[in-house]
């Protein structure tokens, strides 16, 4: 009987084999530069025409082939990068598999014209179908040359799925791109139709991404480090702004391979959650290094994704080392040492320069630091009197308050023109105006620390000399505490140096942007924003530490929920309870709330629980708790701050930057909104016809 299962024939396996490697121009293309990097090529040139229908040409200097190994590499399965099973988990080239060549060959004309450094005569062969035609002498610099003419020519069916001559030349300029940025020590050149595409010289990283990317995300990329026993974390990635509506620019390696593997990605992702909006993505070219023996890149086609032995470690390494780089935000200038907060120099700096045949400054007290002396001494050198102008009542968002009395509390109440509900920041949610050194010193008035304060008027020495308010004991500042209350904090607290504060106020637009000025660019604030990011950071520390600060109703509270939410509370009830919320049965699907979270004191903490329980609802077995935390406590801060339009005085303004400044991830809100937005003064110009 005769039988239905038969061996294919050699040529039949090489076209089906091509169909797995050869997708495209750009797959012959990788397949051939990976095998001129392995060859320990210095440099790669690559030649394509019609998009790669009619040729691609790959010609590089690495170490050449004799004549025989030459023959040997249009075999199927001959390499000479793997020898027994073990070396299939101690990898450290590109290629492995030896089919490429055979796979290419039987799918186009072929021509390999190699040499290596120690013979005189080089090697040309040329192949059709996957058959040999040709094998002759010739003479050649040191290394090989591939030319790949009418690739298809003998599959007609794979020949009308190919996109336009553009379309797979732009797949194969993406393709150069990825290899050029993983070996910066090489150099590449790219011509399409005869044109230069570009051309890469060695050099080091950020030069070779500036090369490929282009140089404006150069000038925003950012070096990251993290090293422990088994991984190694290297590379750049790109602020904030400079984010993608896809993942095309995800550059992550693995042992210098390209890869688009899920928990690579998944990392990086979670890092940047605190700056991009859903839908975007960042610009970074990460780069992992690992033993061989921990990494399986034999789980692909394409060896574009690969298999870790330990993901989680993996995984939290990427997280941790881009992190730990975006929580500075390096891409807020910060102001110089030595600099006062407005960007002039200090007493401080200015004495550096005085020649030292000058007399000394006396000798600061040891209960008074050197800095604010110095900030003091300059305000007084600067000094002009002025008549004292009358302040009155206008339409600004900004009025100074009636100077204090010492004999009563120290809050100032704001006046809001659109009281909106929710507590400041500062402390125990309240925010800390700024207050300024000790000028109490001199019974003269001083100026705004605002720049711009001769803008608004001078402050009353009485003002400025107000003694420094008695804090309320932790935990208990919230009491009787009003909406639009400041509570004003020690001296000692105020940071001076950070960006945020450098920044010289101007003014306040439609009473929810701060308009700043910083040297010659206009910086636009979004109150809300910010208030939310110093709102997220507080909460995730006190969630860290182990519970969100609660405070406790005077009145509790019945809240009546659907049988699901109350399923959902009777299994996350410990969670809920971490987050601030005091939560009792009160009998069927009726719970007794006896305390929220303080920074909720004053919001609508009812509808906060049941979104907070909704969300809680949506988790499955395939989702914990965690992968959702940092969700509540976003919406939790969404909700604890000032929403809306709200007019804030120069202190409130003051006090909500000094918090920016010790604040990590300031540039974005929780949600990955920007806090901030800056216009340069050539904008200006430009919009005003002056250049």
């Amino acid at each position: 009987m005769a039988t239905t299962i038969r061996i294919l024939p050699e040529n039949l396996t090489n076209k089906i084999a091509a169909g797995e490697v050869v997708e495209r121009p750009a797959s012959v293309a990788k397949e051939l530069v990976e095998n001129a990097l392995d060859a320990g090529s210095k440099e790669v040139v690559v030649e394509i025409e019609s998009g790669g229908r009619r040729l691609i040409k790959v010609s590089d200097t690495g170490c050449g082939m004799s004549r025989e190994d030459a023959l040997l590499a249009l075999e199927r399965h001959a390499t000479s990068k793997i020898a027994c099973d073990e070396d299939l988990f101690s990898l450290s080239t590109l290629g492995f598999r030896g089919e490429a060549l055979p796979s290419i060959a039987s799918v186009a004309r072929l021509t390999i014209s190699t040499r290596t450094s120690d013979t005189v005569e080089g090697t040309e062969i040329y192949a059709e179908g996957g058959r040999i035609k040709e094998v002759k002498g010739c003479g050649m610099a040191a290394g090989t040359v591939i030319a790949v003419r009418n690739l298809f020519f003998n599959t007609p069916a794979r020949l009308k799925f190919m996109k336009s001559a553009e379309t797979e030349g732009s797949h194969v300029g993406e393709l150069l791109t990825r290899l050029a940025i993983s070996r910066p020590e090489v150099r590449f050149t790219y011509l399409n139709d005869g044109k230069v595409v570009f051309r890469a010289l060695d050099s080091d990283l950020k030069e070779r991404v500036a090369t490929m990317l282009g140089r404006p995300i150069a000038a925003s990329l950012y070096p990251v480090f993290h090293q422990d026993e088994r991984v190694k974390v290297t590379g750049l990635v790109a602020a904030p702004e400079c984010s993608r509506s896809a993942a095309s620019h995800l550059y992550t390696y693995i042992n210098g391979r390209f890869i688009k593997d899920k928990v690579v990605q998944h990392a990086v992702l979670q890092a940047y959650r605190n700056f991009l909006e859903r839908g975007r993505y960042p610009v970074v070219a990460i780069f992992i290094e690992i033993s061989p023996g921990e990494v399986d890149v034999n789980v692909h086609p394409t060896k574009h994704e690969v298999r870790f032995r330990e993901q989680g470690r993996v995984h939290d390494a990427i997280q941790y080392a881009v992190e730990a780089l975006l929580k500075e935000t390096p891409w807020l200038k910060r102001v110089q040492p030595g600099r006062a907060v407005g960007g002039q120099p200090t007493e401080t700096s200015k004495a550096a320069d005085r020649p030292a045949t000058q007399d000394a400054p006396p000798p600061v007290s040891s209960g008074v630091s050197a800095e604010k002396v110095a900030e003091v001494r300059e305000l007084l050198v600067n000094y002009q009197a002025r008549p004292q102008q009358q302040m009155q009542r206008d339409s600004s968002p900004f009025r100074w308050k009636e100077a204090p009395d010492p004999s009563r509390p120290s809050n100032l109440k704001g006046e809001d023109t659109h009281p909106h509900p929710g507590p400041p920041l500062e402390g125990e949610g309240v925010l800390t105006a700024f207050e300024p050194s000790h000028a109490s010193e001199s019974s003269s008035p001083v100026p705004s620390p605002f720049k711009g304060g001769d803008r608004w008027g001078t402050v009353a020495p009485e003002t400025a000399s107000a003694p420094e308010c008695e804090c309320p004991a932790p935990h208990s500042d919230l009491e009787g505490k009003k909406e639009g209350e400041v509570v004003l904090a020690p001296a000692s607290q105020k940071t001076v140096g950070g960006y945020f504060s450098s920044l010289s106020v101007i003014g306040q637009f439609n009473a929810a942007y701060i308009l700043c000025q910083h040297g010659t660019e206009l910086i636009l604030v979004d109150q809300h924003a910010a208030h939310e990011r110093v709102a997220f950071e507080k909460l995730k520390g006190q969630f860290a530490g182990k519970d969100v600060d609660s405070q406790g109703l005077l009145f509790p509270e019945t809240i009546e929920l659907s049988f699901r939410e109350s399923g959902v509370l009777l299994e996350h009830l410990d969670e809920v309870g971490r987050l601030g919320f005091a939560l009792e049965e009160f009998g069927g699907n009726t719970w007794l709330l006896k305390g929220v979270p303080q920074l909720l004191a004053n919001a609508d903490y009812l509808r906060i629980i049941r979104d907070i329980l909704e969300e809680l609802g949506s988790l499955s077995r395939s989702r914990a708790f965690t992968d959702i935390q940092e969700d509540i406590l976003a919406s939790m801060a969404c909700h604890s701050v000032v929403r809306g339009r709200r007019s804030l005085t120069p202190p409130e303004i003051a006090a909500l930057f000094a918090q920016m400044d010790q604040t990590d991830f300031s540039s974005n809100c929780p949600h990955g909104r920007p806090v901030m937005q800056t216009i340069t003064l050539a904008e200006i110009e430009k919009m005003f016809k002056r250049v």
